[in-house]
């Protein structure tokens, strides 16, 4: 009954595109990253660890939406169809809190993209 709700359908096809979005992403960035010669070189070591702020935002938001897809255990008593509604809701609330960090997340992490893209560019 849960798992059929329209609500609930909804919030996991947007983790399932987010997560198909980030796979690209991350793709793409660390191709770009190993293949590009984008990180200078002669670069200090700890300059270097800002490139590594895209991907590992990607990937939080990444464990976001797994988490989000993932079922959770619970008891619900059939007869008490208010404990039903309420349960659900909660369920969906937090369900849909994950997605929003996570998509904050994905948008911090293209920022941090872009950021790094010009300020090499200035370099």
């Amino acid at each position: 009954m849960l798992t059929d709700s329209v609500s609930l359908a909804g919030v996991r096809g947007a983790a399932t595109a987010m997560m198909t979005s980030l796979g690209a992403m991350q793709a793409i960035y660390i191709g770009v990253l190993g293949f590009a010669d984008f990180i200078p070189k002669e670069m200090a070591l700890p300059l270097k660890w800002f490139f590594a702020a895209p991907p590992m935002l990607w990937l939080i938001a990444l464990y976001l939406c797994l988490k989000m897809l993932k079922t959770d255990g619970m008891e619900v008593r059939l007869k008490a169809p208010n404990e039903i509604r309420d349960r659900l809701t909660a369920v969906v609330r937090d369900k849909q809190h994950d997605l929003d960090v996570a998509f904050w997340l994905l948008l911090a992490g293209l920022a941090a993209a872009a950021l790094l893209l010009v300020w090499r560019r200035v370099m």
